[in-house]
């Protein structure tokens, strides 16, 4: 009998890698997600989901920043190949803490309507 072929295995980082570069970002807002704690370590990585999403996401993040940094949405747009006029147009940062009622509503009343909401 012939030995069979020995398969190649593909990782998630290389899948992942795969549909970034099949998914040509369109520089038009698609639907806009709230992210709270979107600086955070799960923010981030759910961040990068999202924005390589074919549907091309809109998200605003609201963060407080207290045990995160804006530096990590730096590294998200890094990650996702985005340029600064996309980072503009599909990533909006808001130093917001969730307790500060009359500055949430103003992210609210700033942002186009949310089609989701993840807490972080």
């Amino acid at each position: 009998p012939q030995p069979k072929e020995a398969k190649a295995t593909e990782t998630s980082h290389s899948r992942a890698h795969r549909r970034r570069t099949k998914i040509k970002m369109s520089s038009s807002k698609g639907p806009c997600i709230l992210v709270t704690g979107g600086c955070g370590f799960i923010g981030c990585h759910t961040l990068t989901i999202l924005l390589n999403d074919p549907r091309n996401f809109s998200i605003v993040v609201v963060d407080n920043l207290v045990n995160s940094s804006k530096i990590s949405l730096d590294r998200v747009a890094q990650i996702c190949e985005m340029d600064e006029k996309e980072v503009k147009q599909r990533l909006i940062f808001h130093e917001v803490d969730l307790c500060d009622e009359a500055a949430l509503r103003k992210v609210f009343q700033e942002s186009p309507k949310f089609m989701a909401f993840f807490h972080f």
